[in-house]
């Protein structure tokens, strides 16, 4: 039995525009629990216990995931089946605890299926315990031109991204630090120098014009073109003439 704040069972259903924030008694719930082939849009889930979002089938895209803290789940969303994100956006949660191994830890975990595919997605900031990482891949999987960047551990460690085998994986145009040996073309190990609002890339940032085009959006997560040569994460690169924003 799946205990959940909302559930999407139909395919076809469009859920946009809708803020999520879930604080259960039950051990593992979720604050939406998608197994029709739906899609998710502009869908905000923050300052929750439960275990964001889990999904077996559909799409997310243009979703913020911020300022979850899981008590014994994943703190942003677990995919699985055919399921796919695509530009959004995961930032300052913090993992629960994983001494007991379950497979619903880090903040974005992609479980066993080469068709469970993360896209365009920026992953930065988050806090995970007891050796998670914040992408996780269990098995094969599909990741493309996500930006993965200073997500550490309790113990101040890096936690980027945690691959359980290269087997199936098709990982490319990613930029995060360690790639731990990732198979695919295009991966980038650097600093993708973000702006202060801890979400655009500035202007000598390796991620401009780095993804691969083919698998990039039309647009970003702030509606913004991506153009012929787009940039790896969920937003494109734009000259602010100096403008510095903190978004909390």
């Amino acid at each position: 039995r799946q205990y959940a704040q909302l559930t999407l069972s139909a395919d076809g259903v469009l859920l946009h525009n809708v803020t999520l924030s879930f604080n259960p008694a039950y051990t593992v719930p979720q604050a939406l629990y998608m197994t029709g082939d739906s899609t998710v849009s502009n869908v905000v889930v923050r300052d929750s216990s439960a275990l964001p979002i889990r999904a077996k089938k559909g799409l997310f895209t243009h979703c913020w995931i911020t300022n979850n803290i899981a008590i014994s789940s994943c703190a942003g969303m677990y995919l699985e089946g055919s399921a796919c994100v695509r530009n959004s956006y995961f930032a300052r949660n913090v993992g629960a605890d994983n001494t007991s191994g379950s497979r619903f830890s880090g903040v974005l975990t992609l479980s066993l299926n080469a068709n469970v595919r993360a896209e365009s997605c920026t992953i930065v900031d988050n806090v995970l315990y007891s050796g998670v990482a914040a992408l996780k891949c269990d098995g094969a999987c599909t990741v493309r031109n996500c930006l993965v960047w200073n997500n550490v551990s309790d113990e101040g460690r890096v936690a980027n991204l945690s691959i359980a085998s290269n087997d199936g994986l098709a990982l490319v145009g990613n930029c995060t630090t360690p790639t731990n040996g990732l198979k695919g073309a295009g991966n980038i190990e650097a600093d993708p120098k973000l702006k202060a609002d801890r979400m655009h890339v500035g202007e000598t940032s390796p991620c401009r014009g780095a993804a691969i085009a083919e698998y990039a959006p039309a647009t970003d997560l702030d509606g913004r073109p991506r153009g012929e040569h787009p940039t790896i994460g969920a937003f494109e690169y734009f000259d602010d003439g100096g403008l510095s924003v903190t978004v909390e």
